[in-house]
């Protein structure tokens, strides 16, 4: 008997310089002679070593949480009502699902599991400068080369220069009145036919009615020009209407990123204006409403509202006066007759009258029409700085945030419902006004995001992934419960009728922003005394893969990813310095792996023969591994036949091989990929007995 030693590495420590042929479930080894077989040889499994990390068996059934907010302490009894984000349920059913998987099991290793949660937590974190910025990683030990469990990673977009013009498909009509019917016969269909202020569709009748809009949108010179088109008919339902659209091409960086239009034409004009940044609202609001808007606001509450246009935030001309306004919830039931307490509306905040302001009253822009030519927010975590640009190119600014200012006049931290903001644009016209410009000049939108928003170019094709847009617009269209937006909107510091609930006793919270200096300018993150920055900021990423009532959450995934606790606040970070911007969480312990089948031994380059029957064909394995070896499962696992199964080469002249190929596999002969690290397999030839040959013969 001789002994043929194959193996695909020298030894169980990771490396990357290896190539395909030398798998641990499938590899080559080729000689730097030949080794001759004598004729009328028989082959048997000698021996095996292998690394086995086994398989999860997943049901589709798996959710996990996200979370990005405000740290809760549990030990202050603290709740989630005291933050502006909510827990992001994050299955990994949805992966199933897309791969027409739903309702079966499915088995995989721990490269795979790692794959599909690295997948749902950049699908479901939502909040743009995270959005394709996460990752799961498997973790290895160093000399073994056994599976240890997982790093999760969360980095942030952090580009503060780069400008991103919205794509002209991406703009659509924020009036309704814009495509209702205007001529019997002559419908003029739906907003998703007129992206950019044009029609894209295919209708005849539609087509010779000539259906543009009354206001288009391009990109020329590197802006964004949004024109509104003078209507020569004074009875057209569109003379005096306020010609608005939204553009949903990537939502701004929440990063120091700024957006800056032009507004010096229609300004000059005479023309009321407004520039705002907002969600996106795929369909009407309330009856009452004339915007696209969400269910919950009501055009008509409040004494502050100039007119229906939804916007979360918004600076506007009206009447010749400057105005900043912004979304608005108010708990009072006596606040009106027409709509629930928890209504949104829309609400004037009084610039003028902050403590040291610049204005010091209501500005005439009509009275100055050739002083302030732009507008530019700037958006810094969860809190936006308003400026007004003059004809100096010298900036004054409306509004900045301040903690120490009064509740009444501060704008609402940028919450979970509003993380992806878009650029809203609208001017007033009638037939007697020429065409009024705005231009975007710059606007910072987070650029990593892959394929964000709708697909194409269609706001109510929604066919696609629907986790390529923000939190609230994946909840409209069912991705979750909508009552838990209202519920989100329904807090203390959202409610400005709220002025002593929350730490401060003042019905506010402690905004997130980006750290102007230091390391790890993070949103969100202050450097704490400790050393655990945004710890002790309190405010960070969360992992969450079981049940928890601090931060409310039903998951189920807390053995599965190796977790002792169902959520996870403790981070370390990924590098050092300014742009050092991840976090890691680390598994507490291993998560369990089994072999959940059994695995065979197969040598593809020589002239064995075998059976097997459930493929219904030949086969070249030369040897079954048992599930169990006695002491384990998985990991280093060493198998020893009590007898060698010894195989027929039916070589009637001597073989000579010049490599030895082998492989794992199930049952199926699909190659078992569980394996990692260094497989050895011992090969032992002899030639065929004479009795067997006596016995072949008869």
């Amino acid at each position: 008997m001789s002994l043929v030693i194959c193996s695909n590495r020298e030894n169980d420590r990771p490396t990357d310089s290896e190539s395909s042929i030398y798998e641990p479930w499938s590899f080559r080894n080729g000689l730097s002679s030949t080794y001759t077989i004598p004729k009328d040889a028989q082959v048997g499994l000698h021996s095996c070593k292998i690394n086995l990390d086994g398989t999860m068996t997943l049901s589709g059934n798996e959710v996990f949480y996200q979370y990005f907010g405000r740290l809760l302490d549990p030990d202050d009894d603290e709740e989630i009502e005291l933050s502006s984000s909510q827990p992001i349920a994050t299955p990994l059913s949805d992966i199933q699902y897309k791969a027409g998987r739903s309702g079966r099991f499915e088995d995989y290793d721990a490269e795979g599991v790692a794959g599909l949660v690295k997948q749902q937590m950049n699908d479901f974190i939502f909040h743009p400068n995270l959005k394709d910025k996460a990752d799961c990683d498997v973790k290895r030990d160093n000399t073994t080369n056994e599976f240890t469990g997982y790093d999760f990673t969360y980095d942030q977009y952090a580009d503060e220069s780069t400008t991103t013009i919205p794509k002209v498909a991406q703009a659509w009509t924020l009036n309704p009145a814009d495509v209702k019917s205007i001529t019997s016969g002559n419908p003029q269909g739906s907003r998703s036919e007129y992206p950019g202020g044009i029609y894209n569709g295919s209708d005849p009748s539609v087509i010779a009615f000539n259906p543009t809009l009354p206001w288009k949108y391009e990109v020329a010179g590197g802006e964004g020009v949004f024109t509104s088109v003078r209507r020569a008919n004074k009875d057209s339902p569109f003379a005096t209407e306020m010609n608005a659209m939204i553009n949903t091409a990537l939502p701004l960086s929440l990063y120091n990123a700024q957006m800056t239009v032009d507004i010096s034409d229609v300004n000059d004009a005479d023309q009321d204006w407004v520039v705002g940044l907002s969600r996106f609202c795929p369909d009407l609001g309330q009856a009452q409403a004339r915007s696209f808007a969400p269910a919950n606001y009501d055009a008509t509450r409040g004494t502050d509202a100039i007119d229906d246009l939804f916007c979360d935030f918004q600076v506007r001309r009206y009447n010749g006066l400057l105005y900043v306004q912004h979304l608005a919830m108010n708990s009072l039931p006596a606040f009106d007759t027409y709509s629930s307490v928890d209504d949104t509306f829309t609400k004037n905040l009084d610039y003028w009258t902050i403590p040291g302001a610049t204005l010091t009253s209501q500005y005439d822009l009509a009275g100055n029409a050739t002083s302030f030519e732009k507008v530019r927010f700037t958006a810094k975590g969860q809190t936006l700085k308003i400026e007004m640009i003059d004809d100096r190119d010298s900036a004054v600014v409306v509004y900045s945030f301040d903690e120490s200012q009064s509740k009444a006049l501060q704008l609402p931290p940028i919450h979970q419902g509003c993380w992806c903001l878009h650029p809203v644009l609208a001017m007033q016209t009638d037939a007697t006004k020429s065409d009024g410009v705005m231009k975007i000049e710059v606007f910072e939108g987070c650029k990593d995001i892959v394929d964000y928003g709708w697909w194409g170019d269609d706001p109510k094709d929604h066919s696609g992934d629907l986790t390529r847009m923000g939190w609230f617009e994946f909840g409209w269209y069912g991705g979750y419960a909508i009552d838990l937006l209202r519920q989100l909107e329904e807090r203390y510091w959202f409610d400005q009728n709220d002025k002593t609930s929350g730490p401060f006793g003042n019905g506010q919270l402690r905004y997130a922003s980006v750290p102007s200096s230091g390391d790890h300018r993070r949103i969100g993150y202050v450097a704490g005394t400790n050393g655990t920055g945004a710890k002790v900021a309190g405010f960070s990423e969360v992992l969450i893969p079981g049940t928890s009532k601090l931060y409310p959450s039903k998951g189920n995934m807390t053995a599965k990813l190796g977790f002792n606790q169902p959520y996870d606040d403790s981070f370390t970070h990924v590098g050092a310095g300014a742009t050092s911007l991840g976090v890691k969480f680390t598994s507490d312990a291993v998560p369990v792996f089994k072999s959940g089948q059994s695995i065979f031994v197969r040598v593809t380059n020589l002239t064995q023969r075998s059976m097997n029957a459930f493929k219904g064909n030949n086969s070249q394995i030369i040897a079954h591994l048992p599930r169990f070896d006695g002491q384990s499962e998985t990991g280093r696992l060493y198998y020893e036949p009590s007898e060698i199964m010894w195989l027929d080469l039916d070589n009637s002249e001597a073989l000579k091989v010049s490599s030895f190929d082998l492989s794992f596999v199930y049952v199926n002969e699909q190659f078992c990929r569980a394996l990692t690290g260094q497989s050895i397999v011992c090969l032992a030839f002899r030639p065929k007995p004479a009795s067997a040959s006596a016995m072949g013969d008869r």
